[in-house]
């Protein structure tokens, strides 16, 4: 994705003649400045994901922004390909070098240098992230995924932004500008269009709101799903009419939810009315019905079926992320419809089990349909720290599928399971395309894999984080 990144002094952060500049030569220049008023071809940056986690920063000519030895000193723009040096995990709107070092930009000099020198992330360390030339394009329904009209799968990398609609523009920009800024393709927000429990939005206030926040989000690079529906059971009014209205919105990012868990108490009179049809121009899911121990397809009646499943603290703290393989597989299956993993538990922070579920999100099925629920996004904030470890977690997870892998799901035991048996797991699940698996052990820390089939684990290419662990095996 092309951005600029705007520092705390106003200006744009340029890679000076476009890159190719190696600030470890004697008598190099600087290579990054934050002076730019204007965006042009050398205040463009190319963020990717980086093969390691996190992102790469590449400019204009196709250098790579580098923190040498690290960090700890100045930043180069002279390298071709992305190395350890290269990494940066982008973090509350500021980039982290692999050494622990922030991306900086020296505001109190008269030559806004650029360099990789601070330890702690204060306002220089801190950037807006502008999108450039982003083209969102609509989706559509291909089976049970999710394509691009130009083709392309869409992976649903989502966090809960309830209060968007209410929030002020600088709110707004603030909260969009990070969550844009994690390293993620077109990531999504879930939105209410309408609320009293936790905020108050006015159904007509939301709707007409709705399609400027579209807007902005979509220059910042981010989808928008949009629940219609939200605490009838207290507010009275015409629940078909907005229903309507917002499903009549012709917008690339909009995806629209009917309501949210229609089956609560806080909800009245919508049950029958969210069963609706899917379809084009804008998808739609009716939503999940109760939360808590959702095992229901009765709402399988448009494009995407919306599960929240079992939220218990049973199997030492690991139910609710084993038991979302049945949301993945198992309602997918059953309904033949895009399942979204829409509201896991927001109380449990374990980095390993985040790190899990972000994995089985591309395991148990070929595209990414999971969304990052926490205490802070209900009102549309920033993560807290405590929160932060739980999404660098689980986006670690999402980002460890390799490029171009989407394998064929395989529970334990399954004919042409890459695994045979286990011990010392909660449980195993794994994908196979071709000659490559990948499996996710749950709760794993002494786990034990009965390979078959052929495969066998690759030397040196685990990943664990907690008690969770990715092993890579091949055949």
């Amino acid at each position: 994705m092309k951005i600029a990144l705007k520092a705390a002094n106003g200006r744009y952060v340029c890679a000076e003649d476009g890159g190719g500049i190696d600030a470890r030569e004697v008598t190099a220049r600087v290579a990054v400045r934050a002076n730019r008023e204007v965006i042009g071809p050398w205040e463009i940056w190319d963020e990717r994901p980086h093969p390691d986690g996190g992102v790469t920063l590449q400019t204009h000519d196709g250098h790579y922004l580098t923190a040498e030895n690290g960090g700890g000193g100045a930043v180069s723009t002279s390298r071709v390909e992305a190395g350890i040096w290269e990494r940066w995990m982008p973090v509350l709107g500021g980039y982290r070098s692999v050494a622990g070092y922030w991306l900086c930009v020296e505001v109190g000099s008269e030559d806004p240098v650029v360099n990789a020198t601070r330890q702690a992330q204060g306002p220089w360390e801190t950037f807006g992230r502008v999108a450039v030339g982003v083209v969102m394009l609509p989706l559509m329904r291909d089976g049970a995924l999710l394509r691009r009209s130009d083709g392309s799968i869409y992976d649903w990398q989502e966090a809960s932004g309830f209060r968007l609609l209410a929030c002020s523009e600088q709110e707004q920009d603030d909260f969009l500008g990070w969550w844009s800024g994690q390293g993620l393709v077109e990531p999504m927000v879930n939105v209410f269009t309408c609320c009293v429990n936790l905020f108050d939005l006015a159904p007509g206030d939301g709707l007409a709101r709705l399609p400027a926040l579209l807007d902005k989000a979509a220059a910042y690079g981010v989808r928008i799903r949009a629940v219609a529906l939200v605490d009838t059971a207290i507010r009275s009014f015409d629940y078909a009419a907005h229903l309507t209205a917002v499903r009549a919105l012709r917008h690339p990012s909009l995806i629209v939810m009917g309501a949210n868990e229609p089956l609560q108490f806080w909800q009245a009179n919508v049950r029958e009315l969210c069963k609706q049809s899917g379809g084009q121009p804008t998808l739609y899911g009716a939503g999940p019905a109760d939360g808590l121990n959702d095992e229901s397809a009765e709402f399988a009646t448009g494009d995407v079926l919306y599960v929240n499943k079992n939220r218990s603290d049973e199997e030492r703290g690991w139910k609710w992320v084993r038991h979302t393989k049945e949301c993945w597989y198992d309602r997918r299956v059953e309904t033949g419809l895009v399942a979204i993993n829409g509201e896991p538990r927001r109380d449990d922070l374990d980095p390993g089990r985040h790190f899990a579920l972000g994995c089985m999100a591309w395991i148990c099925q070929s595209a990414i349909m999971d969304c990052f629920h926490y205490g802070e996004g209900r009102f549309a904030r920033r993560v807290e720290p405590v929160e932060q470890v739980a999404l660098d977690a689980r986006v670690a997870g999402w980002l460890s599928r390799p490029p171009g892998f989407r394998g064929r799901f395989y529970n334990t035991g399954w004919p042409g399971s890459p695994v045979r048996a286990f011990s010392g797991a909660l449980r195993c699940y794994g994908a196979v395309q071709g000659d490559d698996a990948y499996v996710i052990a749950l709760d794993a820390a002494d786990v034990r894999i009965g390979w078959d089939n052929g495969f066998t684990p690759i030397a040196d290419a685990e990943q664990r984080v907690g008690d969770a662990r990715l092993i890579h095996a091949r055949r």
